[in-house]
């Protein structure tokens, strides 16, 4: 890219929309684009064999949103070196869709490590188990929303991660929007419903506890996205207490 004279450093929003463009072309010309606000990205995946192919990290001190969508692969490649090379400190939206690829859970964590402030995160097809999203949930103090499609596994555990309770640590205490989409097997009833009452107040009772002085250590459910790849039925008690969550202000969607 070196050929292709632009004011990069003058860039406040910057697309790569080439499937041709390899992890590291790619990553040289966001390394120019110091004052980027917002990139999109369209890259090719990386080869299990060329791991060090990522030679440095790439500093972005301004970027604050970032789309990447990873080419399909027929064979075994993965993502998350492309994270290893990337430190965005402002970063507060990352939308990520890598579908069929392989993803490793400590390379993520790392990035996250240096992006702390991530408000928004979409992730389609690059997680498949349950425990990569509680292990991205444990190392995102500020993620308001959520949204995962296409896991392979149940999302049991994890919506048992997301149950408040006043013994347990608080994890994801900021999320307010939560959206799984396309996930493998059923839900099980009781522990999402616990999920969303143990996170849910009326406003009313909200006001109450400002009143009182004693805020919940976590954020007020706004809206819940559920959506399986497969129906499922609820039980009519269950929709009896949805269409009432829902009269009360919280925005439900549910497989049927």
């Amino acid at each position: 890219m070196e050929c292709i004279h632009m004011p990069w450093s003058q860039l406040t929003r910057i697309t790569i929309w080439d499937f041709a463009h390899p992890a590291q072309d790619c990553l040289d010309i966001l390394a120019q684009c110091t004052n980027a606000l917002f990139s999109a990205v369209f890259t090719k995946v990386i080869p299990w064999a060329e791991p060090s192919s990522i030679d440095r990290i790439v500093h972005l001190a301004c970027l604050e949103r970032l789309r990447i969508i990873f080419a399909r692969d027929p064979y075994n490649h993965y993502i998350t070196p492309f994270f290893t090379a990337l430190s965005l400190p402002a970063l507060s939206d990352l939308s990520i869709q890598a579908r069929g690829i392989d993803w490793s859970p400590s390379d993520f964590t790392d990035f996250q490590h240096r992006s702390p402030n991530i408000r928004e995160l979409h992730i389609s097809g690059a997680v498949r188990a349950s425990e990569h999203v509680i292990r991205i949930l444990s190392e995102s103090p500020h993620l308001v929303s959520l949204s995962v499609e296409g896991l392979h596994s149940s999302i049991n555990p994890l919506l048992q991660v997301l149950q408040f309770s006043e013994t347990a640590v608080h994890v994801a205490a900021s999320l307010e929007r939560l959206s799984l989409q396309e996930f493998h097997g059923t839900v099980n009833e009781s522990i999402l419903s616990e999920m969303i009452l143990s996170r849910w107040w009326t406003d009313e009772e909200l006001r109450d506890l400002l009143d009182d002085h004693d805020p919940s250590p976590v954020r007020c459910w706004k809206a819940l996205e559920i959506v399986g790849a497969h129906v499922q039925s609820y039980t009519k008690s269950f929709k009896g207490m949805v269409k009432l969550l829902r009269t009360e202000g919280l925005e439900v969607t549910l497989s049927h």
